[in-house]
């Protein structure tokens, strides 16, 4: 009996599929890019204020809504007029179907179901969550499922323009950031804010140096991508990307982000030298790899400290700031000890610990805590109110800074869970991928793995993965889709 023959694609769906292709990959890229520019345009948690910003975001949401009608018209098309070519869809549908992206589809409407419950309650929780809930929908439609639908291999050819997009902009203003730091200028940024000396020092837009280390250790994670997965020129060109961005990342005081680049740089160079030593004796390779690692590791808890010296020398930075901050110290009648990048011991802040036990008083309180939340906005009152009945005093805080706590402070306790069991498989899929065959699918393909382990850990400390608007979180999400679609076709 004859095979039956496959019906091969009409040019237009080719045509409209490719379309599609590419707006998927414009939006992609403008939402990363959008993700880093925000602290540059509007001051930190307040989107809102800036008008510019604002227009680009409404742009980006049109933007979706159009390739979202775009595509079920698609599928509407090939269901009528092309059923016999009805298996490509059903193949690119198979693609998604995996337990993380299920768990992220119904953390999804669970957030929109809390958002609904708490709206009871407070007025305006749709409006003030909506871009939030965006940013959701562009991790969870977009980001994640982009590989699975298009392919590992495919998905190669998108990421590397979106990551030289998001790189060329960030390397150049790090640049620029590094100079005028380098000259003691001050730089007011459109945000109102300002880059480079004040009583303190900012690199990346925005003045939280938490946030500029994770925008630094995002683009660190790039490099090491570009570094090991590309040709020799790209090599060169990201080698000195890294160099930049790592020494900025340094020079902040950010502790968790130095643990992750304490964790990811050594394993990316262990990785690098196991591959290259895969003729050589079992034994000599675990010699020869354990070596490089320590050797990596010492280098990078060294350049902690030492980055921060060398800066210091050529520009004497602690000089001034001790002057800049005995002046202010001065004028409030306090006194404020300069504390010099890289010197910060790396115990548990005491600080941070009572606020992870506020937010998870915040969270067991009432009924409604506890399945469904809190409001974003409510998240820093509750928080002080919940400091200052355990401890008697309270100060204003953001977020939960931790990643976890923070999704069980705005989905609940059943959100937190789907999180945790999100980041649980994925960590199992990152393990199968680092260690296995992966030069079937592509040489440096641990990489990925070892990116988001390092993503985990910054936010263990901090939120910058769901309900923020980060570039972390998008290259986590995509990354996490890419690992889960390289995992599939090992």
């Amino acid at each position: 009996m004859a095979k039956k023959k496959l019906v091969q694609a009409s040019t237009f769906q080719l045509l409209y599929e490719k379309v599609l292709g590419i707006s998927a990959l414009l939006l992609s890229t403008f939402y990363i890019w959008l993700s880093f520019a925000r602290h540059f345009f509007s001051p930190e948690n307040r989107i809102g204020e800036s008008s510019v910003l604002v227009i680009m975001l409404k742009s980006a949401r049109y933007f979706a809504i159009v390739l979202l009608v775009a595509s079920l018209a698609y599928l509407i098309i090939t269901k009528i007029r092309f059923p016999d070519t009805w298996y490509r869809i059903r193949n690119a549908w198979k693609g998604l179907q995996c337990k993380e992206y299920i768990l992220l589809l119904v953390l999804f409407v669970y957030y929109v179901l809390c958002c609904s419950v708490n709206s009871q309650y407070y007025t305006n929780i749709f409006r003030s969550n909506d871009l939030y809930l965006f940013d959701m929908a562009v991790s969870v439609f977009l980001l994640f499922p982009m590989a699975n639908v298009l392919g590992y291999r495919r998905m190669r050819k998108y990421a590397d323009i979106m990551l030289h997009v998001v790189m060329v902009i960030s390397t150049s203003f790090i640049v620029w950031a590094l100079w005028n730091l380098f000259h003691l200028n001050i730089v007011q940024l459109p945000n109102g804010l300002s880059s480079g000396m004040t009583s303190a020092y900012t690199f990346y837009p925005g003045v939280n140096q938490n946030i500029a280390a994770a925008i630094g250790t995002t683009m660190v994670m790039i490099s090491l991508y570009m570094i090991v997965c590309h040709s020799w020129p790209i090599k060169v060109v990201y080698s000195f990307a890294l160099i930049i961005h790592l020494t900025a990342t340094l020079l902040t005081a950010s502790r968790g982000n130095f643990v992750a680049l304490l964790v990811c740089l050594p394993a990316v160079g262990g990785m690098v030298c196991w591959n290259s030593l895969k003729k050589r004796p079992f034994s000599l390779r675990c010699i020869i790899t354990g070596i490089v690692v320590l050797i990596i590791a010492i280098a990078v808890w060294w350049l902690r400290s030492g980055v921060f010296t060398v800066f210091d020398s050529i520009t004497h930075l602690s000089k001034y700031l001790n002057s800049s901050t005995s002046a202010s110290a001065s004028a409030s009648g306090t006194t404020e000890p300069l504390i010099a990048s890289g010197q910060r011991s790396l115990t548990l802040d005491a600080a941070r610990a009572r606020i992870w036990r506020s937010s998870i008083k915040v969270m067991l309180s009432s009924p409604r805590h506890f399945f469904f939340g809190v409001p974003l906005g409510r998240i820093t009152a509750e928080i002080k109110s919940a400091m200052e009945s355990i401890y008697g005093t309270g100060s204003q805080y953001a977020h939960a800074h931790n990643m976890i706590l923070q999704t069980g402070l705005v989905t609940g306790v059943p959100g937190m869970l789907m999180f945790i069991a999100f980041l649980v498989m994925m960590m199992i899929r990152c393990i199968r991928v680092s260690l296995g065959k992966t030069k079937a699918v592509f040489p440096g393909a641990f990489v990925l793995p070892i990116s988001i382990l390092g993503m985990v850990i910054v936010n263990l400390f901090e939120p910058f993965l769901l309900f923020y608007v980060s570039v972390m979180g998008c290259m986590f999400f995509l990354y996490c889709g890419w690992t889960v679609a390289i995992d599939k076709a090992d």
